[in-house]
């Protein structure tokens, strides 16, 4: 379809073009379909006498109303939409290894503006380039400030602001961890308040990522800092009480952003564990007052970050403390990309829906949707696709029903919402709380663990699991077989169109083989477990070649995940996968030697399947919830020490 875009305003254009090209569409000066631009306080789309009127207050809810008609054709002029909030936002995490290419960035830049969320904020903890500072981001894959700058213009085309996302205070493990930096810092991944060598190091840190951006505002994170002041900071001063340290060590950051001419946010949870009764970041109590002598600077934004509640009390009560301590508040809802292996939609869509509209409610005019990559960003970024979605359908009051999310996903995706949730059935399994509240991740850990083992077979014994990832894997092929007519689609550039279509293929590829990799080795260190101890050395040995073919197809997985990683990230990173799923290989290799040794007599046992089996965590004695959470790989691997000394 031909569109003319002579009436769109200049400034505007470059986004029209954009998105048109993604989609197929193409865009001329004379002849095609009219395209009219009308102010107005909703998103509507208008097609009259052979003429498109998009109306919006803002260039991205233009590009919405565009794509509502890209979607529905004249069907999309039949319902409008209405903005809850003044400002949307996506942030995408680009510090857990997984750092977004430029062509991936500015591919999640047109699929925000076009479903109208203005803002993005890139987090990037030590992932960006400081003058003097060789060791900050050093074999991380940090950002140029070319780089950033080329993002951010292209950001400004389709009327998304780029926001920096940075730490100044805790989670910077990677960069304190070179023998250069430890006098910067207090423990852990602390930095140490009140040192001379860190208030210039913050100074020129708030100087240069901000100069990469047209955005004035700044999130300076200062979150989870639990430790503060208990390590060097300790010795130098004695104690102090941490809100105090806190306190100071803001005020100096602040002081930093007026004197740069910005305007500063911050995660608040610091702030409100240190006045909460419990110490807990949502245990604030109905009705409390903030401590005596606490003040928020007038001009520092608090982001309450809320991801796990799935009641709207809680989001409620928070947010009307929140209000009391400043005067701009935001809210961050999470997409849960972050539980292990497998997306947690469930749980991402309970949380968000309570979320939102406790936000709303209390008049928040900035919300945001959270895109963590927690523990080497083994889920992969193109998962966000589902919550982004389903937030954007709530900032705008829209339905999230499937119907609803179908257009959406179709547009960039080819794959149904129900196809999409067959990626978050990897961990709401049978054993899992309603909405996974729990955030249970089965996937990772019995993907990861060791067969012989077995620190989770305990944990998941008379689930049926193999059952349950062997339809899983006939669910997933049945999805692949619809959305590509039971061929694999051709790669294609990341601008051009049917690229999101690829990637989306080699996402789901990916996720059947896992399900099929799941059906085969959930139960089998049970399976293995109970062969031996009943002397069966038959059942031994077919386990034996279970064990090759399981080897076979994890090396297929590895090759699959490095194909998605590099569609969507630079390389560095990648080597912490490629050490992860190789040693699966290597330890299902270890497995049939150690099983063959002993059905050849090389030895008389395996003294790893003599060791007890244990519950790797307690859980109710109702058996309403049997399955845990654990997304740390180091934990899962091994019981033997695998950090540290």
């Amino acid at each position: 379809m031909k569109f003319c875009l002579h009436d769109v305003k200049e400034e505007y254009r470059r986004g029209f073009e954009e998105i048109l090209k993604e989609q197929g569409q193409e865009s001329v000066k004379s002849g095609g379909v009219p395209v009219m631009l009308k102010k107005g306080p909703k998103v509507t789309v208008g097609y009259q006498d052979g003429v498109l009127i998009l109306g919006g207050n803002s260039q991205v809810q233009y590009y919405r109303a565009l794509s509502r008609f890209l979607q529905e054709g004249e069907k999309a002029a039949q319902k409008e939409e209405e903005p809850l909030f003044n400002e949307t936002a996506v942030m995408l995490d680009c510090s857990r290894n997984g750092v977004m290419k430029l062509s991936e960035l500015k591919s999640q830049i047109r699929m925000m503006a076009s479903m109208g969320i203005g803002q993005i904020l890139l987090y990037i903890e030590d992932i960006y380039t400081v003058e003097g500072e060789p060791y900050f981001g050093a074999f991380r894959g940090r950002y140029t400030k070319e780089e950033l700058k080329e993002a951010d213009d292209y950001g400004a085309d389709m009327g998304v602001e780029l926001i920096p996302c940075i730490q100044t205070l805790a989670h910077l493990r990677t960069f304190l961890r070179w023998e250069e930096n430890r006098e910067m810092c207090d423990v852990g991944d602390i930095l140490l308040a009140g040192n001379e060598k860190v208030e210039k190091l913050l100074f020129r840190m708030i100087t240069e990522v901000s100069g990469c951006f047209r955005s004035r505002r700044i999130h300076l994170g200062m979150d989870e800092a639990f430790q503060l002041g208990k390590g060097t900071y300790l010795k130098q001063h004695g104690y102090q009480e941490p809100f105090e340290i806190m306190k100071a060590h803001l005020g100096k950051v602040y002081g930093m952003c007026m004197e740069l001419g910005l305007k500063p946010m911050i995660w608040s949870d610091m702030y409100i564990r240190l006045m909460s009764p419990d110490g807990e970041y949502y245990g604030i109590k109905e009705n409390q007052e903030p401590a005596e002598g606490v003040e928020i600077p007038s001009r520092l934004r608090l982001v309450y970050w809320d991801y796990y509640n799935h009641d709207e009390e809680t989001y409620d009560r928070c947010l009307s403390f929140h209000k009391k301590l400043g005067e701009e508040v935001s809210f961050a809802t999470g997409g849960w990309t972050w539980n292990g292996i497998a997306p947690n939609y469930a749980k991402a869509a309970a949380t968000m829906k309570q979320g939102m509209k406790a936000a709303e409610k209390n008049g928040v005019t900035q919300v945001m949707c959270t895109l963590w990559y927690d523990n080497g960003a083994e889920t992969p970024m193109q998962t966000g696709i589902y919550p982004v979605i389903y937030f954007a359908q709530l900032c705008y009051g829209a339905s999230v029903e499937d119907e609803a999310l179908e257009g959406w996903l179709a547009m960039y995706s080819g794959f149904r919402a129900a196809d999409y949730r067959l990626l978050d059935a990897f961990d709401y399994t049978p054993g899992t709380l309603q909405d996974n509240k729990g955030a249970d991740n089965p996937s990772k850990y019995l993907l990861y663990q060791d067969v012989l083992l077995g620190l989770f077979d305990k944990q998941i014994e008379g689930l049926g699991l193999t059952q349950y990832y062997e339809s899983l894997e006939k669910k997933l092929a049945e999805a692949l077989y619809k959305a590509s007519f039971g061929k694999k689609i051709a790669q294609v550039k990341q601008d051009q169109p049917g690229y999101r279509r690829y990637a989306a293929d080699c996402l789901f590829r990916y996720y059947h083989n896992l399900a099929g990799i799941l059906a085969r080795k959930a139960e089998l260190g049970i399976r293995v477990y109970q062969a031996y101890h009943a002397g069966n050395k038959k059942e031994l040995s077919v386990i034996c070649e279970m064990l090759k073919d399981l080897q076979e197809r994890c090396i297929l997985l590895k090759e699959q995940r490095e194909g998605l990683w590099f569609l969507e990230c630079k390389p560095f990173g990648y080597e912490v996968l490629d050490i992860r799923i190789g040693g699966l290989v290597t330890r299902l290799e270890s497995a049939q030697k150690r099983i063959r040794g002993y059905l050849t007599d090389k030895w008389d046992s395996i003294p790893e399947l003599e060791e007890k089996r244990l519950p790797y965590c307690r859980r109710d004695e109702d058996d309403s919830h049997r399955l845990c959470a654990c997304n740390l790989w180091e934990r899962i691997v091994s019981a033997g020490n695998l950090d540290g000394v």
